[in-house]
């Protein structure tokens, strides 16, 4: 199921149309209808995040699939990867209670003193090549 698929499952769970959704999510609804007809490869992620708040899901229940993410993630710019990491963490935290916001905290100190953690400007297309090689890797030994 592609994440097309998904969005319109979701929506028939909450008998809701593509034009409720584009109206909560404040996306124009001749942009969710295009996106839906041409149905490109990467779905845009700047709407998949407004989408999933709506649906009430999270954006990788969106994607579902950790290849369909995986792509996403080999096609956006490094600044962008880096302000889906930042949502992704902020989504995280704030689903956590007062004793995982806290332990969380303790945690992403003690990271941040370690040298292995330390920003590197480099990290984000350093961990890009790490992934595409992996998966290469793993690709060959299916």
């Amino acid at each position: 199921m592609d994440i097309y698929q998904r969005i319109d499952k979701l929506l028939r769970e909450k008998d809701m149309t593509r034009k409720q959704l584009a109206a909560l999510a404040g996306i124009n609804y001749s942009t969710i209808a295009t996106i839906f007809s041409r149905k490109p490869k990467h779905f845009p992620h700047k709407y998949a995040e407004k989408i999933a708040s709506v649906l009430q899901v999270s954006v990788d229940e969106l994607y579902e699939s950790d290849n369909e993410l995986q792509r996403i993630i080999e096609s956006l710019s490094s600044s962008e990867i880096l302000e889906v990491f930042r949502h992704k963490l902020l989504e995280n935290f704030n689903s956590l209670n007062f004793t995982g916001k806290m332990t969380l905290l303790q945690i992403s100190s003690e990271m941040a003193t370690m040298p292995q953690y330390k920003d590197n400007e480099d990290d984000t297309i350093v961990w890009k090549i790490t992934r595409s090689t992996e998966d290469e890797g793993n690709g060959a030994q299916e």
